[in-house]
C-alpha cells in the first residue's frame, strides 16, 4: 500500500528549502504559487553534499515534460522514479514570497 507525506514551504529567500526523502519515496508532487517573475529549480541529493544538476518534471497541467530542467514558475509539477535522499528547492533571486506544496508518495 502507498503512503504519502505532505508539506508546505513559504519564503521569500533564493534557498527557499529541502524536502528530505528515503528510497522508498517514488513521486514527488509539487505545486508552485506566488511567484510574478521568479523561477524555483529543483535538485535532487544523492548523499549529503552532492546535489544533482536540476530536475526535469512533468507539467501536471499541460501533461508535457517541461522544456528546461525545472526553471519553474507557478504550476503543478511531477517527478517521478526520484531516488534521491533530499530535495532542495532555489529560488532565481530572493525577492517574491513563493509557496511550494509538496507530496511525496512511495507509489510508482
Amino acid at each position: 500500500m502507498a503512503s504519502r507525506i505532505s508539506g508546505v514551504i513559504t519564503g521569500t529567500a533564493a534557498a527557499l528549502g529541502k524536502v528530505t526523502t528515503d528510497a522508498s519515496v517514488k513521486r514527488l508532487i509539487i505545486v508552485i504559487s506566488g511567484l510574478t517573475s521568479e523561477t524555483i529549480s529543483v535538485t535532487g541529493c544523492v548523499n549529503a553534499a552532492v546535489f544533482t544538476g536540476k530536475l526535469r518534471p512533468i507539467n501536471l497541467n499541460t501533461g508535457a515534460v517541461e522544456a528546461t530542467d525545472s526553471d519553474l514558475g507557478n504550476g503543478e509539477f511531477l517527478f517521478d522514479n526520484l531516488s534521491y535522499e533530499e530535495v532542495k528547492f532555489t529560488k532565481s533571486a530572493a525577492t517574491e514570497t513563493a509557496v511550494v506544496s509538496w507530496s511525496l508518495s512511495t507509489a510508482t
